[in-house]
């Protein structure tokens, strides 16, 4: 195949439907289908001529060109130009209705297979798209498989009536393939209804199709286990040369794969075409039709995989359904192995299976029903890659901060910003990364912001990285924000208590000033730590001007001065008595035991109950928010 026959066909479909349009505009039609047939009839043009002018930049790879000759072929112009160049055809508004209403153009599938080819950069390697549920994977499957060629590869859909049938004889094998292959043509999915008040709404032959998926995989693979047995006995009987190899049939792969996922059963192929599985804990024999869910998913995926052509496009719509997580990856890596000539599309919203694919990841960033979908190539970036594609893949804006799964940040934060996805992250300084490394990603849905604790952070520091979309809270950490007066005394009201709050201001204030030592002296290490980040100590060209590069930089670090500004700082609040000020520098998450003393709690308590009340007072969270970011 090379570039000239492709722009060949282009020219033929391109006359095609010159002529097409002709023939309607002749005719002074007002007819919806008709009038969206003529739109697509223009929109088929515009794909046209973008798939030459693509051909002649050379964006679409020569190996790739006869999947893109398939693909243009599939769109139907011929059965129309014949019929509407045939002198004995009436054309009239009546004719060209009930033609056009069964001979469709099929422009929308191929163009939308040619766009998925194009934004998956035609397949160099194996492929996972990730999306979550409703971005369109299963429509998009769906399309593309109405339009690949089985010469190009098939599409395996997620939803799937896995029954398994009984022969009464040996199929053969040519009638066999046959029939698979038109079942991959015309497989119907899940995704029509019928009137439920009339049974026979669906006609008997369309659910014999739906269902019907293990009688084509089963049977082509029994039929073509039989021809190779009987080749290989014929080639016997002519005394012809013979290998025992020779009679491994692709059924016989297939169990052999099966048996080797599935180590609690044992599954093979008796003297009576029978598909059986054996209980070696007891013995026992039970049809095949019996097995679990999982079980007969993995059979039949392992049969479509081994069916398909060489040098075939694989695409698999949640390849990770009804499987257990331990045998999902093993099964999906033996098949890759045993088909090295293919390349592999799965399409999954499990990120722990997209991760484990030594492939090239991709997301669905939007999609609008019916055939509009935008797809990025997810980047390598510093944050993880499971935890990348989960974010891309949220419609909310991304909320990263420091804590655990279930420590108190995120169920603050989760309460009063449910329109964010929380991300919760070990350190601040992972908060800061990925941050900056998500919102460096171009074509994102969303931005990312970051809370961090204030943790002995300077001014300077907190409006640096305000500019990043990093902010800190105007109370040194989390816990803090249980100590606001407002909020305490909110709370107290809703457990109908009394509670002195100046005997907490009293107690806040004169525990600062029992550990003004110890909070200055962390508030110098911290400051140290944040100059060694931000600077370094100038190089030196021997080992004097090393000592002496070294000296100039801890001497530029005023330990002493920063230590002694620190001490002056809680000493003026102390004497204040400046509370606000006291919770905004005092880090010590031990002071929430003022609170429980003073309202006879037990100790740890309540921080808990705190946020209990929190989730149902929406008083409590305007408090609370008032003493965080407006974001």
């Amino acid at each position: 195949m090379n570039k000239e026959e492709i722009l060949n066909l282009i020219v033929e479909k391109q006359n095609h439907i010159k002529i097409i349009k002709e023939k309607f505009e002749a005719l002074d039609f007002e007819d919806d289908k008709l009038c969206e047939y003529y739109k697509e009839l223009s929109f088929t043009e515009n794909y046209l001529f973008d798939i030459s002018k693509e051909l002649e930049d050379e964006i679409i790879p020569k190996i790739f060109y006869k999947k893109i000759y398939n693909n243009i072929s599939a769109v139907n112009t011929n059965n129309l130009f014949n019929t509407l160049n045939n002198p004995n055809y009436v054309v009239n508004t009546d004719s060209l209705k009930t033609y056009c209403e069964h001979n469709k153009l099929n422009t929308i599938g191929a163009f939308v297979t040619y766009k998925f080819y194009k934004d998956l950069g035609f397949f160099t390697e194996n492929i996972v798209v990730v999306g979550a549920n409703g971005s369109g994977k299963s429509t998009l499957a769906n399309n593309l498989k109405t339009v690949i060629d089985e010469k190009d590869g098939i599409v395996i859909p997620a939803q799937k009536l896995l029954i398994i049938p009984t022969f009464d004889n040996t199929p053969n094998y040519n009638s066999s393939s046959k029939e698979y292959d038109d079942y991959q043509k015309n497989y119907r999915d899940n995704k029509v209804t019928y009137n439920a008040s009339k049974t026979d709404d669906i006609p008997y032959s369309e659910t014999k199709k739906y269902g019907s998926e293990y009688k084509y995989v089963l049977k082509t693979l029994i039929a073509e286990r039989a021809h190779i047995r009987n080749t290989f006995c014929t080639n016997f009987s002519k005394d012809l040369e013979v290998n025992k190899d020779d009679l491994h049939s692709k059924l016989d792969t297939a169990i052999e794969i099966w048996n080797s996922l599935i180590e609690h059963r044992e599954m093979f192929f008796n003297e009576s075409n029978e598909l059986m599985i054996k209980d070696p804990s007891n013995g026992n024999d039970y049809p095949a039709y019996k097995m679990s869910d999982g079980e007969k998913n993995i059979l039949y995926l392992i049969g479509r995989v081994l069916l398909t052509n060489t040098n075939s496009l694989i695409i698999i719509d949640e390849p990770e359904m009804y499987l257990h997580k331990a045998i999902v990856n093993k099964l999906w890596d033996k098949l890759e192995v045993l088909k090295q000539d293919c390349i592999f599309v799965y399409l999954s919203h499990d990120l722990d299976f997209a991760s484990s694919r030594k492939a090239q990841k991709y997301w669905i960033k939007n999609f609008q029903f019916p055939i509009n979908w935008d797809i990025e190539n997810i980047p390598e970036n510093d944050i993880p890659e499971n935890l990348l594609m989960k974010l891309l893949g949220s419609r909310k804006r991304i909320l990263f901060c420091e804590g655990k799964i279930n420590s108190l940040d995120i169920k603050i934060f989760e309460i009063l910003f449910p329109n964010f996805t929380i991300t919760p992250l070990s350190s601040c300084k992972d908060v800061i990364n990925y941050v900056r490394s998500f919102n460096k990603i171009p074509n994102r849905n969303v931005e990312a912001i970051g809370f961090i604790d204030r943790d002995f952070r300077i001014k300077e520091q907190l409006e640096k990285l305000e500019t990043e979309n990093i902010y800190s809270y105007s109370v040194s950490e989390i816990e803090n924000l249980f100590l606001i007066k407002e909020f305490v005394a909110k709370y107290a009201e809703y457990k109908k208590e009394n509670i002195d709050l100046q005997k907490l201001e009293d107690k806040v204030l004169k525990l600062l000033d029992e550990n003004k030592v110890l909070q200055a002296s962390n508030f110098a290490s911290s400051n140290i730590n944040y100059n060694f980040s931000e600077s370094h100590v100038k190089k030196g060209n021997d080992l004097k001007n090393v000592k002496a590069n070294l000296e100039t930089f801890i001497a530029n670090l005023s330990i002493e001065n920063v230590y002694n500004e620190r001490i002056k700082l809680l000493e003026k609040i102390v004497n204040d008595k400046d509370y606000q000020q006291a919770i905004m520098h005092y880090n010590n998450k031990g002071i929430l035991g003022i609170v429980e003393d003073i309202l006879s709690l037990k100790s740890n308590s309540y921080r808990l109950k705190a946020l209990d009340f929190l989730k149902i007072n929406e008083e409590a969270q305007n408090i609370i928010k008032k003493a965080l970011p407006s974001i």
